[in-house]
């Protein structure tokens, strides 16, 4: 039996894997304009979350002191609790302290320098049993950040109203720039074009109380369900009625079922909510439908889909950043051959770890500590600002990858459950002939009348058809 060859160029890997639509992440992510929307939304998200923040008084708690070995139980109690207050305090005033942080200030934790390039051997690597790169984790900071509020939310009742300010400011502003992000992401996905950003962001405006409004109904609901418990538990004071409100105990281990189901889908599913509008220019309903749907529908396939996407980002990420340090140092390193040590006049780089210490005066071993004046503090303003517009481009570009892959994510997700091609999108020209054209009516030629000087019509050749 004769072998049979197999072209392997002619075997389209998309239609038997879909999934392989999240390893053209990076190359939708790097479009300037996505990076500049990404960059937008963390300054001004920043920007607010900086002014919420700083309206707090909130102080670094003071450790309790510790008891003695002999301490009675009384004593080992109040300790105790004391202990946990200051626990509770001194993760309220962390995440606040983080939220007054501008992008460029912030370094990440956990691990910390995150944005620093694997070409830095002291601060760039990270031990987690074995030594990997810390840029590795710079794919989870958009999640980390975007978890802030939520955190300050819950942490004690005092921070309940800070943390939901954030929140509320938060969506506001990624209601706009990762809404149009999700949008220019959808077309680049599903046609393989673009939209420019004028488009995208007034598709985002047009459509900006759907974004805003669709994470919010389920708070909506919740609080509704908990008005209603509230109201039910009130005849729990009445002695006689007591009884009647056990035999219906179930009614509030509903409510606990519905509200935990909610959040859970709320947590994992509202940024599918974001690609949802923007891929089908639906309601806010509709997404948040879909985005329940799909995150409880499939949740194995939602966790494949999204390792694949932080593991491959996550080496995005080492490159990207190793790309941005190999350009700072090899400006240095061409100026030097003109202008000496140049490390002053990055000494206003970004304040981030590892990019002062690798760039600036800290860089060089046993220097004194100096700081530029003059005209020379006035070039390295200049040199500072250049530096920020590059380190802003790295954190524009963590978002536009965040969003472009859960835009992905959507489109997988909709094509498992809904059976919808990947193809399909809403566009927005299709929208500009609500009606078909009618077929313009020709009116027949009028007969003329051969005269000497004009020829007469030409008659059509009739026309046969071939025998069968």
């Amino acid at each position: 039996m004769a072998n049979e060859h197999v072209d392997w160029k002619r075997i389209d890997f998309s239609e038997i894997f879909p999934w392989t639509i999240l390893f053209s992440g990076f190359r939708h992510a790097r479009d300037p304009k996505k990076i500049l929307l990404g960059a937008l939304g963390a300054l001004f998200m920043s920007l607010g979350w900086y002014v919420i923040g700083s309206a707090s008084t909130a102080r670094p708690p003071i450790l309790p002191e510790a008891i003695g070995a002999n301490a009675g139980e009384t004593e080992k109690k109040d300790y105790q609790r004391s202990l946990d207050l200051y626990r509770a305090d001194e993760q309220k005033y962390r995440l606040l302290s983080e939220s007054r942080r501008l992008p460029w200030n912030n370094g990440g934790s956990l691990p910390e320098g995150v944005y620093v390039s694997a070409m830095d051997a002291e601060r760039g690597w990270t031990n987690f049993g074995i030594k990997v790169p810390a840029s590795l984790f710079l794919v989870f900071e958009p999640i980390r950040t975007l978890l802030v509020p939520i955190q300050l939310t819950f942490v004690s009742k005092n921070s309940t109203l800070i943390g939901i300010a954030l929140l509320a400011w938060m969506l506001a502003v990624w209601s706009l720039f990762g809404a149009a992000l999700c949008r220019i992401s959808a077309v680049q996905v599903a046609r393989n074009s673009n939209v420019g950003l004028i488009e995208s962001l007034k598709f985002a405006g047009t459509r900006y109380f759907s974004f805003f409004s669709s994470p919010v109904l389920p708070f909506v609901g919740i609080i509704g369900i908990v008005i209603f418990a509230g109201i039910g538990a009130l005849f729990l004071h009445i002695p006689v009625l007591n009884a009647a409100v056990g035999a219906f105990w179930i009614l509030p281990l509903l409510a606990g079922f519905v509200i935990v189901t909610a959040l859970l889908g709320l947590a994992l599913g509202w940024p599918l909510m974001f690609a949802a509008i923007g891929a089908e220019a639906t309601e806010s309903f509709d997404a948040l439908s879909r985005a329940f749907s799909y995150v409880l529908g499939r949740p194995w396939s939602y966790l494949f889909y999204g390792v694949i996407a932080l593991l491959y980002g996550g080496m995005v990420m080492v490159f990207t950043t190793t790309f941005a340090y190999a350009m700072v140092d090899l400006s240095q390193y061409i100026v030097s051959w003109g202008y000496g040590d140049s490390t002053l006049l990055y000494s206003l780089a970004p304040e981030a770890p590892g990019w002062q210490q690798q760039f600036g005066p800290a860089s060089i071993p046993d220097a004194p500590v100096s700081s530029p004046s003059g005209w020379q503090y006035l070039t390295a303003v200049m040199v500072s600002f250049w530096t920020h517009v590059l380190f802003m481009g790295i954190v524009g570009l963590t978002y536009s990858y965040f969003w472009t892959q859960v835009t992905a994510i959507y489109f997988l997700l909709r094509q498992d459950v809904d059976e919808t091609e990947i193809e399909e999108v809403y566009l927005e020209e299709e929208d500009e002939e609500p009606f078909p054209t009618a077929t313009p009516t020709v009116s027949p030629p009028k007969p003329t009348v051969a005269g000497p000087t004009s020829p007469g019509p030409i008659s059509a050749l009739p026309i046969i058809e071939p025998p069968k």
